[in-house]
């Protein structure tokens, strides 16, 4: 996904996010998915450059070659070597927490 489909709902602070998350040097967000079982999707998920494997609860639907599956991962920036950067002498901080939604559309191989 390109880095630059974030939305934070304010424009000041995509721009920002976008910076944190290097993504002049990075445009993708890359969310492999590994496997699903029952469940829990395993994934490897890469934000600038670093990659880190993640479990997600997901709900799916669908069955046979085509299976749609919803949920959303919690992950920390810090995970990544990323530090929220603070704005107005400190005010305004982006916070380290960060969750993803996620609709996977999957088709047997």
């Amino acid at each position: 996904m390109r880095s630059a489909h974030f939305d934070c709902g304010n424009r000041n602070i995509n721009r920002d996010f976008n910076e944190l998350i290097q993504s002049s040097t990075h445009p993708n967000v890359v969310i492999d998915v590994l496997y699903i079982y029952e469940d829990m999707a395993h994934m490897i998920i890469t934000i600038a450059g670093k990659s880190r494997t993640y479990s997600a609860k997901i709900t799916h639907s669908g069955q046979g070659a085509n299976i749609r599956g919803r949920g959303h991962i919690d992950l920390k920036l810090s995970d990544f070597n990323l530090s929220a950067p603070r704005k107005m002498l400190g005010l305004v901080v982006i916070r380290d927490d960060l969750r993803i939604q996620v609709d996977l559309h999957l088709q047997k191989m």
